[in-house]
Formats: C-alpha cells, structure tokens, sequence
C-alpha cells in the first residue's frame, strides 16, 4: 500500500516511531495480548503468526525493555489511543 510521504515540517519525533510486524528488530518478545495479558516471550517469527492468527498487528511498545515488549493491536488504534494520551493533562 502507498501512502503519501509526511512533509518535511511534520517528521515524526524518535518517541513517536513505532517499528510493526515485519520491521521488529530483536529476536525475540515479550507479547501482550489484545486485552493486555501477557502472553509470554515468543520469538518475533511466533509472535507476528500470533498476531496474523488475532488479525491484529504485532507493535513495539517497549523497545528498551529486554525483551522489548510488544503488543497485539491494530495499529490505527493505537495511534488514536496514544495521540489521546498526549492530549489529555
């Protein structure tokens, strides 16, 4: 899918990037399920077919945690619930 490219005054904050799917990096994570349960460390392999298996997406939320944490959402939603949080005092 393409999407238009952001304009150069509107490059997303290092904190604001969030890698998905196929663009985790570490070998393995620690997966949170869609209702926030921790589901256990999988290797990122078994964690995207978790992901596939829900229709979900698999999200960096935690990259600095060892293992990162991620979580099963879509990401439309979390985008919407992290610009919320930003939002509200």
């Amino acid at each position: 899918m393409n999407r238009p490219l952001p304009s150069p005054g509107h490059a997303a904050a290092p904190s604001e990037r969030v890698r998905i799917n196929g663009k985790i990096r570490a070998p393995e994570v620690r997966v949170m399920g869609p209702d926030g349960q921790e589901l256990g460390i999988y290797p990122v392999p078994e964690a995207l077919a978790l992901a596939r298996e829900h229709g979900v997406d698999l999200v960096e939320i935690s990259p600095d945690a060892v293992p990162p944490v991620c979580r099963l959402v879509e990401i439309g939603l979390y985008r919407y619930e992290q610009a919320k949080r930003k939002r509200s005092p």
